[in-house]
């Protein structure tokens, strides 16, 4: 059964695919840190902050607009009013 209210979905930093601007989630990025093994991208979706994590040989100037696609395998989905996960059903 469906829970009744909003939803919110959670996702991991590390969860999300780059893809091209006109594609999946528009992404602007605002700030880029690089890390060595990768790079941590900050910016806004839909009015959301997001943090992403990119390679680290991409150049993401503040100002670029990305694409992204979540996995959908990792989206967990919480209870907007309380904050909790809710359980995931499996298939029997």
């Amino acid at each position: 059964p469906r829970p009744e209210g909003n939803l919110l979905a959670g996702i991991r930093a590390e969860d999300f695919a780059l893809i091209g601007a006109g594609e999946g989630l528009a992404f602007d990025v605002m700030v880029a840190e690089p890390l060595g093994s990768h790079t941590l991208l900050t910016g806004r979706s839909h009015g959301q902050m997001l943090r992403v994590v990119a390679p680290p040989n991409g150049d993401y100037p503040a100002g670029t607009r990305l694409g992204l696609k979540p996995d959908p395998n990792r989206i967990v989905w919480m209870d907007a009013a309380s904050g909790e996960a809710l359980r995931q059903e499996t298939a029997a």
